[in-house]
């Protein structure tokens, strides 16, 4: 997805927290899709893409898994240097952390159980993963695009109610920070990097 897309696409999600009340007596800092991989390192060992462990108890997005290209050769085989790799653009951000049962994990681990739907809010209150009840659901793509031509307005607004997939309060953050990354000054990638209590990080594409 390329910048004028995505940062059409953290708009559009950013009206949808809004507008479907799910906020809870918060304020809004962040919205970030899901737009391709993620690379992580895991107690010094790179893992491209990253992909949650098969036992992991996750919930079921039952939608398509888009059909994004996997990472270079370089990327995977770990041939980069420095911070190249955000210039693959397959890579949706990078998780850091010395185990695998780590925040930063678990809430890489929901984004990418979404297929691309489910994305990433931050609030003054909490980080979540959060999806729309229509793409839990499953319904087909002709299913979902009669329910948005529906004239029941109930029926609109619950398949489009936001649900709740992960979270933790903005106790376990330690900080939020904006980084860019990259080899040139001209040519510099934009992440928002969550840094969590536990000592895990999760950077995320940013606009």
């Amino acid at each position: 997805m390329d910048d004028h897309f995505f940062g059409l696409k953290v708009k559009d999600l950013t009206e949808s927290v809004i507008r479907t009340g799910w906020l809870s007596e918060e304020g809004l800092v962040d919205v970030r899709p899901c737009a391709g991989h993620f690379l992580a390192v895991v107690g010094g060992e790179q893992h491209v893409p990253h992909a949650p462990a098969e036992d992991a108890q996750l919930p079921k997005c039952r939608m398509k898994a888009p059909k994004w290209p996997l990472p270079s050769d370089l990327v995977t085989g770990g041939k980069f240097l420095h911070d190249e790799w955000v210039y693959d653009p397959s890579i949706n951000g990078r998780v850091l952390t010395d185990t695998p049962d780590r925040d930063a994990v678990h809430c890489a681990n929901h984004l990418i159980a979404g297929n691309g739907r489910a994305f990433l809010v931050l609030t003054t209150r909490r980080v979540a993963v959060v999806i729309e009840q229509q793409d839990v659901d499953g319904d087909s793509a002709m299913t979902r695009f009669a329910g948005l031509l529906s004239k029941d307005k109930q029926k609109k607004e619950d398949a489009q109610r936001l649900v709740t997939w992960w979270e933790a309060d903005r106790s376990r953050v330690r900080a939020v920070n904006e980084i860019t990354h990259g080899r040139h000054l001209s040519n510099l990638r934009r992440f928002t990097a969550l840094v969590f209590a536990d000592g895990s990080v999760l950077e995320t594409r940013a606009p």
